[in-house]
């Protein structure tokens, strides 16, 4: 008992980081923002039971750790008298649209926040880039107006490709650490699930502004699947990855490069005034992936990466230029069509 005594009061000298602080004032400023303390108490019930979700879920991460089970016991009843956590439990199959989608939110932004450790703040981002279009799924099969579906699934395919920023940046703080088993399960994962990811915001549907969303998650998946390759070919020595399982990662993603740098040829040629600088820089990458490709016989894999990135460079540059020359062409038209009406 007189343990227990010390601990408690150990625990009223500790006063908490100022990232600590705030970010539990903004969560509950939020929440009383979007609930509103007019409300019905059924409502307000269920904002109590998320902050004590909430609490306990960081108090798991930060003070749990620091203290024996009798403080733990003391906090979980302390939840468990101010409210039931039926609010977060309803509020994790919830959608964009749903009242307790923002609860939802809220709660994986804490929980990314006091992850204990990279690897397990990077599982934790996939894993949420994958909650993100098993929503995208729910969305585009409800029977709702194509306006309200449309900004609904434009703001999930923003959400993915912010995700999918996160988890090249965790991708990238894992390359080097002390855990490369783990690193590379991780990094093997997002990079057999990229294609997956391009399948599904490619059969997504909606307006121009949509359109364009896909577009730039496409782009975040390809260079989070870059990354993954990275950290595969960084920790393949010390995770024991056979030399077979990489070289069949990396020809696959040379043979989808290709596919894309044959596409920009025929986009290339569709162009009213075929520009050869084009043409040229197309064949560049043609012949950086030859490169690449011709090197897997060698293991040769960082030099792999690097061509990769090349050919990806320059098919980024042009995409640019092409969509550049594209945009003048549609207004040089609009233009003679004006003149013509005139």
């Amino acid at each position: 008992m007189s343990k227990t005594v010390k601990q408690l009061k150990l625990l009223r000298s500790i006063k908490p980081s100022k990232e600590w602080s705030v970010t539990t004032r903004d969560l509950l400023l939020s929440q009383i923002q979007s609930q509103g303390v007019s409300q019905a108490p059924s409502k307000m019930a269920g904002f109590v039971a998320y902050a004590g979700d909430t609490f306990a879920t960081v108090y798991e991460s930060t003070f749990g750790i620091l203290f024996a089970r009798p403080l733990r016991l003391m906090a979980a009843l302390a939840v468990f008298v101010a409210g039931s956590s039926s609010a977060v439990i309803f509020a994790q199959g919830s959608t964009p649209g749903d009242p307790l989608y923002s609860v939802k939110q809220t709660k994986e932004q804490i929980q990314v926040a006091f992850a204990p450790n990279p690897e397990n703040r990077a599982q934790l981002e996939v894993s949420l880039v994958d909650e993100r279009f098993s929503e995208l799924k729910v969305v585009s099969g409800k029977e709702l107006s194509q306006e309200v579906k449309n900004e609904q699934t434009g703001a999930l395919v923003s959400e993915v490709a912010k995700k999918l920023s996160s988890v090249t940046k965790s991708l990238d703080s894992i390359k080097h650490t002390s855990e490369p088993k783990k690193a590379a399960e991780i990094a093997g994962y997002v990079s057999k699930k990229a294609e997956e990811y391009q399948k599904a915001l490619a059969a997504s549907t909606g307006d121009a502004s949509h359109s364009q969303k896909v577009a730039q998650a496409i782009t975040k998946i390809d260079e989070t699947k870059t990354k993954a390759l990275e950290v595969i070919v960084e920790k393949q020595d010390s995770a024991g990855i056979p030399d077979e399982e990489v070289a069949l990662q990396l020809a696959n993603t040379i043979k989808e490069t290709q596919d894309t740098v044959q596409k920009i040829r025929v986009s290339i040629a569709a162009l009213e005034d075929e520009a050869q600088e084009l043409v040229a820089k197309q064949q560049e990458a043609v012949k950086v992936l030859a490169e690449a490709e011709g090197l897997l016989a060698k293991k040769e894999f960082k030099v792999i990466l690097f061509k990769l990135n090349q050919s990806k460079g320059i098919v980024s540059e042009l995409n640019k230029k092409i969509q550049t020359k594209q945009t003048e062409t549609k207004k040089n038209s609009d233009g003679q069509d004006k003149v013509r009406a005139f």
